[in-house]
């Protein structure tokens, strides 16, 4: 049929082909297939033609859809850090251009009480910064593992120390749940708490006030699972997928 009548993905190719045929030169175009999930192809046409074949056009076709999401996901993780690193940045230089413009005048407000606002946001972006060098870390295969024996127990009572007052601002019940003999493991000790200082920090920041955080950890075979649970929001189904994607998050 005409190019006008054909769908979708084939409609553009159609014409591509005209342009080929017309242009004598090749030409390359990006098509998406209306699959399940969609599937993204770079076409290249050249024309042929010998003694035996006039307007012909050789289609070649390559399955572009992996790249096409990285460079969507590079994107959205520039946007994302961008977002992240700004916040605090703007609350810093906030409260030092206050305590600046506040210095010369007669009766200046009280200082004092900017410090620890912007201790905490410099935290905030040392923590930042800290994990994207990890997570550079982590992508070039240049993370040095120390593995030990240790006590999931003593990283866990590590992490609930660390944020009781985090969860006592909201009213929130930090949870244990670990059988008394759980058996020593092989890991890396700091990479341990750290995992854990991150879900129960996403859990504190993302639940009801009153409600409750469990920590669990139970032997399964040979390894050893450890589970942080929350009565928080969530994470929609169609979003899960994406859960482990570099500083994703949902609006």
């Amino acid at each position: 049929g005409a190019p006008s009548e054909a769908p979708g993905a084939l409609r553009e190719i159609l014409r591509a082909i005209d342009e080929t045929r017309d242009g004598g030169k090749s030409i390359a175009v990006e098509v998406r297939l209306d699959t399940t999930p969609p599937r993204d192809f770079l076409i290249t046409l050249t024309p042929y033609s010998d003694d035996a074949t006039r307007g012909a056009v050789i289609l070649t076709g390559f399955d572009v859809t992996a790249r096409k999401r990285a460079e969507q996901v590079r994107s959205e993780f520039v946007a994302n850090v961008s977002h992240e690193l700004r916040t605090p940045l703007a609350a810093i230089r906030g409260y030092v251009e206050t305590m600046v413009d506040e210095q010369d005048r007669p009766d200046p407000v009280p200082v004092q009480r900017f410090l620890p606002i912007i201790q905490q946001h410099a935290l905030r972006l040392n923590n930042l910064i800290e994990d994207l060098l990890i997570l550079s870390r982590i992508e070039s295969r240049g993370m040095q593992f120390n593995m030990v024996p240790m006590h999931v127990s003593h990283a866990v009572d590590a992490c609930v120390s660390t944020l009781m007052d985090a969860a006592g601002k909201k009213q929130l019940r930090l949870v244990k749940e670990l059988p008394r003999q759980l058996p020593e493991v092989r890991a890396d000790q700091n990479s341990v708490e750290r995992i854990l200082l991150n879900l129960v920090e996403n859990a504190i920041k993302y639940s009801d006030e009153r409600s409750e955080i469990r920590i669990t950890a139970r032997q399964q075979q040979n390894e050893l699972c450890i589970s942080v649970r929350d009565q928080g929001v969530g994470i929609p189904k169609e979003h899960q997928v994406r859960v482990f994607e570099r500083f994703y998050r949902v609006d």
